[in-house]
């Protein structure tokens, strides 16, 4: 079955999206926003970094993202929330991450999917109630909310912050959807 064949669910699913550790999440427009899925999508790298292949890597992850909308969710989310790629880090790994980012556009856009890119800093600060810097506010505020036990660690691979991340742009872009839109809000006011 094609993703453009499935009827749209209303939900957000939100990416934050890496060059190695994806975080999925999706969580419902309607009020309560239930937690619905959470998953770190996990592409490793090429033994040989000589000939690592960053698109088949790619082609992992967003392959993973549309099992889970065809076999679980059986339905395309009403909208996408794309954590925006921060410039801050090295120039090797921003071209990297940006061209990952550019993948899941162009794969929202051939599947209809609407997408929306969400600021890390506007997200953090509409889903933490305040700017802190850090992942400990976010994954804090995960498991407050929904009841996780996400960790951090400052070594990446065993830290939950992709995860955290995912649930804090699917939330945001929720948010300020039902706040700025009148069919977001009327979604949000319906029994799940």
């Amino acid at each position: 079955m094609k993703l453009k064949d499935l009827p749209v669910v209303d939900v957000v699913l939100g990416i934050d999206f890496g060059s190695y550790r994806t975080g999925v999440a999706v969580i419902e427009i309607a009020e309560p926003a239930k937690l619905l899925h959470r998953v770190r999508v996990v592409a490793p790298p090429d033994v040989d970094k000589e000939k690592d292949n960053f698109v088949e890597r790619w082609a992992m992850t967003i392959d993973h993202i549309e099992n889970f909308m065809v076999e679980f969710l059986k339905g395309r989310p009403a909208v996408v929330a794309l954590e925006q790629p921060n410039s801050f880090r090295n120039g090797a790994s921003t071209r990297m991450l940006t061209g990952g980012y550019g993948a899941v556009l162009y794969w929202c856009h051939i599947n209809d999917i609407t997408a929306f890119d969400v600021n890390t800093a506007h997200a953090k600060k509409v889903f933490c109630g305040k700017f802190e810097k850090g992942k400990l506010p976010t994954i804090t505020r995960a498991n407050s909310l929904y009841g996780l036990d996400l960790k951090f660690h400052s070594n990446a691979a065993k830290s939950d912050d992709d995860v955290a991340d995912a649930i804090q742009v699917a939330w945001a872009l929720r948010k300020d959807l039902i706040d700025s839109d009148d069919w977001f809000l009327e979604r949000s006011k319906k029994p799940a």
